[in-house]
């Protein structure tokens, strides 16, 4: 996960301000499905970036960890979804 010190040193490296900015969006894939206690199947997510708001405007950080193309595939698609969640307070 992409924590605080991690953004400001990329923002500086990037962007070249001191400001971070606001996390507007953490960025996830699903991971697959569980079963909660009720019996309700639920989603496994994993957080593999965020979105922020900087001087320049929105950027996307990803984890340098994250490859899209390691994502199953089963309908042959071209392209790969990620999903965005506001940030948990």
């Amino acid at each position: 996960m992409i924590v605080y010190k991690q953004l400001k040193s990329e923002y500086q490296q990037f962007y070249g301000g001191n400001n971070v900015g606001k996390k507007k969006y953490d960025v996830a894939i699903p991971l697959g499905s569980y079963t909660d206690r009720n019996g309700n199947e639920k989603t496994r997510w994993q957080n593999v970036g965020a979105i922020l708001e900087g001087e320049r405007g929105p950027y996307l950080l990803l984890d340098r960890w994250f490859n899209p193309a390691g994502l199953p595939n089963p309908d042959d698609r071209t392209s790969v979804v990620l999903s965005l969640f506001e940030p948990k307070n």
